[in-house]
């Protein structure tokens, strides 16, 4: 039984994408002057892939499809302002609209601005964005290797940016709301053992996200935004679909540790 995503999805015509590729963009929008951005990076994947976009900014988004020629289907759709990218991603999978694929890449209009004054983290958050973007996009030949490296190894499970991979030492107040939604699935939480992507952007094996789906997350599950920079539902869930992979016997890596994409030809 499916729960909790917007009535308003049902029906549309661009839903459901009938002919599935194998590669799903997952993009969340909130800044939509950041769209640009996105979509120029968008554009290096190399193979077909299908564009789901999820549009918090309350603005009308139009997405040029033609700037990124290997894009298939495409839909966007409407949600509002809760839970930051990680309840309309949990969205998606309640609607079933990531069943078929086998890699996901997900990203977002980051700004992050509080980063600048966080002692733990270095860098602004436009350039966390800048690094996320290149690592897991940048041109073409980096996407290849990133593809060919999920091919190669059935255990990778999540790439993301160099310095994104966290540990143990960055549960922040997240501890308690992560243990009591890993009871949703009969998991006991060891908090040694966390290791996620932090900043929420990464390449991954489909089936991770696709978790969510037993966690049965409703609308109540996350708290009303109030510029939160810890301590939300949305929060935690970035360390669960960490803790998911790892259950799930997959690796969790930094663009560095699979073989560097060789320089464009020109």
């Amino acid at each position: 039984m499916r729960v909790a995503y917007p009535e308003d999805w049902i029906g549309l015509a661009d839903l459901p994408i009938r002919s599935r590729t194998k590669v799903a963009a997952l993009v969340h929008v909130y800044y939509p002057e950041l769209v640009d951005e996105l979509i120029d990076h968008l554009a290096s994947i190399p193979v077909p892939f299908d564009l789901l976009v999820t549009n918090a900014s309350g603005e009308e988004l139009v997405v040029d499809t033609a700037r990124m020629p290997t894009v298939s289907g495409c839909a966007i759709l409407e949600v509002e302002n809760r839970g930051r990218d990680l309840w309309p991603l949990a969205q998606l999978v309640n609607a079933g609209l990531l069943d078929g694929y086998e890699l996901v890449i997900k990203i977002h209009t980051k700004r992050s601005d509080w980063r600048e004054s966080h002692t733990g983290l270095a860098g602004t958050g436009g350039s966390w964005r800048s690094d996320l973007l290149s690592a897991l996009l940048g041109d073409t030949s980096n996407v290849a290797m990133i593809l060919d490296a999920f091919e190669g190894s059935p255990d990778l499970g999540i790439v993301t940016a160099d310095g994104s991979v966290l540990g143990p030492g960055f549960w922040g107040h997240n501890e308690p709301v992560t243990a009591s939604l890993l009871k949703r699935l009969d998991l006991e939480l060891e908090p040694r053992a966390l290791t996620f992507a932090a900043g929420s952007m990464y390449w991954a094996r489909a089936s991770v996200p696709r978790r969510f789906a037993d966690l049965r997350l409703t609308r109540a599950d996350f708290e009303d935004e109030l510029g939160q920079i810890d301590g939300t539902t949305a929060h935690s869930l970035e360390r669960v679909i960490g803790l998911l992979a790892t259950e799930a016997g997959l690796r969790i890596v930094e663009r560095s540790e699979l073989p560097r994409a060789a320089a464009p030809s020109t």
